[in-house]
């Protein structure tokens, strides 16, 4: 079977997801398609708006064979990090190609930014910017249009990022594109009968045209934002004689955190703490690890460069589970279906910001795979 790889977040699952779904099979022709999807907190920094039990589940309705999760400790990260955690577990799975979206649709040229990463003029330069105040994006966007007159946005910056994880892993995968259609990944706004980003999908009342019929169905029941978690983010900044123990948590932005925790809504905090110097993605992030109890010394014990210990599978289907069957001599790293089957550090934080997520209605951490036959 030939199984081709994405990595994604469905948060949530939209028309735009759907294309490039079904784009990515009829060029690649494969067999089965795996997603490594982030678990309840995703890459930006938030709470997932729908829990991953019931987006593996729509993944699966809208075309996904395999649905395995990438650990919270990769997916609450920069996009370097981000990218190697969800490249290492397809490479262990042993998939053919990985398909991404893409502004540019145009791989060579993003493999030509990939090979100026190791090189003396590129480390130099982004000190430079990083010198002057500039967050790591900026600095690293502007190096790169120093060195290649090349612009990248956020799906390309991405894609640079899985090229790099793909080369760091000597890993036989090959990247391919997908065009990214009518919308950006920061459009808040969208002009198109359609399709949208899943940022403006987050901020709609009523996001009806632009989402399959199972995913507006799921944003009827129990959604998530910042704003559900801020009296106990609030908690623990208030709380905690230590936060300078947090992962991310650097250069004194913990007193601007305790500054400003009494705004009244997280959107207001976000807004007073933000410095030129951290993105509001960084900070959401650190916030995360805050509010999950996450410190720097838990991230140097895992070392997250060694990779993921499991694999844990969070939903399939029929054909999802044809191809672990066939390939589960060639895949060496455990597989995994629930938290109980393994014993690590890795596995014992994500039980941990589980719980944590799931605070408001007490659900059980422990839910059984979801196996459509369909």
């Amino acid at each position: 079977m030939k199984a081709i790889g994405v990595i994604v977040e469905y948060n949530p699952f939209h028309n735009g997801h759907k294309h490039h779904l079904d784009e990515a099979k009829k060029l690649s022709k494969a067999d089965c398609v795996i997603a490594v999807m982030s678990g309840n907190f995703v890459q930006r920094g938030e709470p997932a708006i729908i829990n991953k039990w019931d987006r593996a589940r729509l993944a699966i309705e809208n075309g996904i064979d395999l649905v395995i999760e990438l650990p919270f400790v990769y997916s609450v990260q920069s996009a370097d990090i981000f990218a190697f955690g969800a490249i290492d577990i397809l490479n262990k799975l042993k998939i053919r190609e990985l398909y991404f979206g893409s502004e540019s649709n145009d791989v060579d040229s993003l493999k030509e930014i990939v090979s100026t990463f190791n090189t003396v003029e590129f480390q130099t330069r982004i000190k430079k910017y990083l010198d002057e105040g500039n967050n790591y994006p900026s600095a690293s966007g502007k190096t790169v249009y120093d060195l290649t007159k090349r612009r990248f946005t956020s799906n390309d910056n991405l894609g640079i990022q899985y090229i790099n994880s793909i080369s760091k892993l000597k890993s036989s995968i090959e990247p391919k594109t997908i065009q990214r259609v009518h919308s950006n990944y920061h459009d808040k706004n969208s002009d198109h009968a359609s399709i949208a980003s899943a940022t403006a999908i987050r901020l709609m009342d009523d996001p009806f045209q632009y989402v399959p019929k199972n995913t507006y169905e799921a944003l009827k029941g129990n959604t998530y934002t910042w704003n559900h978690y801020y009296e106990l983010l609030q908690y623990k900044i208030i709380s905690d004689p230590d936060l300078e123990k947090i992962a991310f948590v650097e250069e004194g932005i913990e007193n601007r955190f305790k500054k400003y925790i009494h705004a009244s809504s997280f959107e207001e905090f976000l807004n007073k703490v933000y410095t030129r110097r951290y993105t509001h993605n960084r900070i959401r992030r650190t916030l995360i690890n805050i509010l999950c109890n996450i410190k720097k010394d838990d991230y140097s014990e895992l070392n997250l460069l060694n990779g993921a210990p499991y694999v844990r599978v969070l939903a399939m289907n029929e054909n999802g589970r044809k191809y672990l069957n066939l390939n589960k001599k060639e895949i060496k790293t455990p597989i995994i279906s629930k938290a109980s089957e393994i014993n690590n550090m890795m596995m014992s934080i994500e039980v941990r910001v589980t719980e944590i997520y799931d605070k408001l209605l007490l659900r059980n951490e422990f839910k059984p795979l979801i196996y459509n036959k369909n």
